[in-house]
């Protein structure tokens, strides 16, 4: 079930609540519910991309060299999986060798 803050009221009390609608918030919160949790995820964005929501991603990123994160983020449900058309894949074994 969606639901807006507004439309979910006080006094809900979750076993747990997974910040980010993302692969690894959803991933998460499918499997704590296949467990019987109470489970709640919050996510900053809407059902859509806006450009409100997206604004809270401009700025300078500095350190490491890195796309911007406007770019590289997306602030709505689904998170930056909206990048890969919500579609991604299991790890490979060399994407757990030691570099």
């Amino acid at each position: 079930m969606i639901l807006s803050v507004t439309e979910l009221g006080s006094g809900h009390v979750p076993d747990v609540c997974i910040i980010g609608s993302g692969p690894a918030g959803m991933t998460l919160a499918v499997e704590l519910h296949r467990f019987g949790k109470d489970v709640l995820v919050l996510e900053a964005g809407g059902r859509e991309l806006t450009d409100e929501s997206q604004d809270v991603y401009r700025g300078k990123t500095v350190g490491d060299k890195y796309y911007d994160l406007e770019s590289a983020r997306l602030r709505y449900l689904g998170g930056t999986s909206n990048h890969w058309a919500g579609w991604s894949r299991p790890l490979d074994a060399i994407d757990l060798d030691t570099k």
